[in-house]
């Protein structure tokens, strides 16, 4: 199989650009998301503990193909070197990856032409952040499942939740709809609840699909600084479980908790 990098150029980066990508690491930073990729237009990361992922679309319109970015905070560090000072540039280091051919000449992975390394420049500065390959980061690029059921909080039940973690000392929330009551519950090691139920009116009927009775449970630490930080405090939960959270316009999805 051929794999070889043949091609290197150069290309300069928009203000924009770096600006989206600014966005992606601060944001994942609530999740406790170390690396990222960018590939055909699309972001993905998943957190240490691989409870949280992040999918979103990401455009760009420089001409390339992708990126991953595995060491985020040296990477905020360098920018910050010279992102006060007037007039500084980005540029980046291109490497073409040529097609793969299997044995019989058939391509199993196209040419795709990647960001290998990203120079920030400024007055009697330079800084170089080299990028990893994407294919380093085990990050899926989709979320394989239905959400059919929408829930509206608001800033008071969410910091409540948060006071509410804090006094049961666990890790598990439950989100409990039974009897078309919903409901938030959380337990300690004595198996004591702590149960705060959703006002009918939050629940908005022509969003919600509550079909049949439903319970899941995700990790807390994953979820709470995503909805502390949350575009509108909404949230979706799919058919199979999974938590939907929009946070600076990221779609950051939890994964349900195996107990």
């Amino acid at each position: 199989m051929n794999c070889s990098i043949f091609k290197e150029n150069k290309m300069k980066l928009s203000k924009n650009t770096i600006l989206q990508i600014e966005n992606l690491i601060k944001t994942c930073k609530f999740a406790d998301i170390a690396e990222l990729k960018v590939l055909d237009g699309i972001a993905s990361a998943i957190n240490k503990s691989k409870t949280i992922l992040m999918i979103s679309d990401f455009v760009i319109t420089e001409s390339t193909d992708g990126f991953a970015l595995t060491r985020l905070d040296l990477f905020m560090s360098r920018f910050n070197l010279i992102k006060d000072i007037p007039d500084y540039e980005i540029n980046a280091d291109l490497k073409t990856k040529q097609s793969v051919l299997d044995a019989n000449g058939k391509e199993i992975s196209p040419e795709m032409e990647l960001i290998s390394r990203i120079i920030f420049k400024a007055k009697r500065i330079k800084a170089e952040y080299k990028c990893s390959l994407p294919q380093a980061v085990k990050a899926p690029s989709a979320v394989k499942d239905e959400f059919n059921k929408k829930i509206s909080l608001n800033e008071e039940f969410v910091l409540t939740l948060i006071k509410a973690s804090a006094a049961a000392d666990n890790e598990i929330i439950k989100i409990n709809y039974t009897d078309n009551k919903l409901s938030f519950i959380l337990s300690d090691i004595n198996k004591d609840q702590i149960v705060l139920d959703i006002d009918s009116d939050v629940l908005d009927e022509n969003d919600l699909i509550y079909n049949e009775d439903f319970e899941f449970s995700y990790n807390i630490k994953s979820i709470f600084q995503l909805l502390k930080n949350t575009d509108n405090y909404n949230i979706e939960i799919g058919v199979k479980g999974i938590l939907k959270i929009v946070v600076n316009s990221l779609s950051f999805y939890a994964l349900p908790a195996n107990i």
